[in-house]
């Protein structure tokens, strides 16, 4: 993924849309600002991210701003258990 972001980029890339919102649902914390990081990760990729480190911190930060979670919440959150499967299944 690419890794430097003009703030333009990422505003036309990584906002969440209401329909976004509506599937983050009452998810909260680490859990709604990684569910957030899949979903638009997927909608510019077409794919999820591969490792935690291969989505860049702006954006990371961006969507962090908007979810209201902070940006380190990230590195809590799980990526391979029961949770992040269904998240991922949610997300297809």
């Amino acid at each position: 993924m690419k890794q430097a972001w003009h703030p333009n980029e990422l505003t036309h890339h990584w906002t969440l849309s209401d329909d976004d919102y509506r599937l983050l649902g009452a998810k909260t914390g680490a859990t709604r600002l990684a569910f957030a990081v899949l979903l638009k990760a997927f909608q510019y990729e077409g794919r999820f991210p591969l490792r935690r480190d291969t989505v860049p911190m702006p954006v990371i930060e961006y969507l962090a701003t908007q979810v209201a979670v902070p940006s380190g919440a990230y590195a809590t959150a799980d990526r391979d258990g029961r949770s992040a499967r269904r998240h991922r299944a949610e997300i297809r």
